[in-house]
């Protein structure tokens, strides 16, 4: 397209100069240095073409961890559940009082951490589901990003001072905010990336 900016061409590893770097190498040694380069650069193209169903299928997983927790609990499984609940303690705070409950049990994320990576998740859902909108949306300006987030800041930072209580709505929308900040400034920068990595046919593009 001749609107398309122009990104600097990332060299292929893979090429004659390389070889030169090898060449004091035993043949053994030189052959598996290109084994392992055809390897990586196999496994860079594939996560360039897949990048998409991979950050959705581990965002669908993490979120579905969240209240994986509660049912196991609500069975018996309390082990489990227990390690679940430790497990996503180093993403949120888990504070009770701000987290939904399931069968009586919580949730392990908080309802604003819930709100952020569901988010999140629905931004890169609607990549997969459309996708002529990939390589159309134009990354967030970060300044932009700091004003989506700036809501949850004085939310939390004015609740952690003690100033004030926020509520489950509050909590929720400047999740949402932050959410969607950074699925518009991620996911179009991961697509460029993803671009380079496993670049399209002239013709496709």
């Amino acid at each position: 397209m001749a609107n398309e900016p122009i990104r600097p061409e990332i060299p292929n590893i893979y090429q004659p100069e390389w070889d030169d770097h090898i060449e004091g190498l035993s043949p053994r040694r030189r052959a598996f240095s290109r084994a392992v380069v055809r390897i990586v650069e196999v496994c860079a193209r594939s996560v360039g073409r897949h990048w998409l169903a991979l950050m959705n299928s581990l965002l669908a997983l993490f979120l579905g961890g969240a209240f994986l927790a509660p049912v196991l609990a609500y069975f018996g499984e309390n082990g489990a559940a227990s390690w679940l609940i430790h497990t996503y303690h180093g993403v949120c705070d888990q504070i009770p009082s701000h987290s939904y409950y399931l069968f009586g049990h919580q949730v392990c994320l908080c309802e604003r951490c819930l709100a952020i990576y569901t988010t999140l998740f629905l931004g890169s859902l609607t990549l997969a589901i459309i996708p002529r909108l990939r390589g159309h949306i134009r990354p967030l300006d970060w300044k932009l990003w700091l004003l989506l987030i700036l809501p949850m800041a004085l939310d939390g930072g004015t609740q952690l001072l003690g100033w004030r209580e926020s509520d489950v709505i509050l909590r929720t929308i400047t999740g949402f905010l932050f959410g969607l900040g950074a699925a518009w400034f991620i996911l179009p920068r991961f697509e460029e990336i993803a671009r380079d990595m496993a670049p399209q046919p002239a013709a496709q593009r």
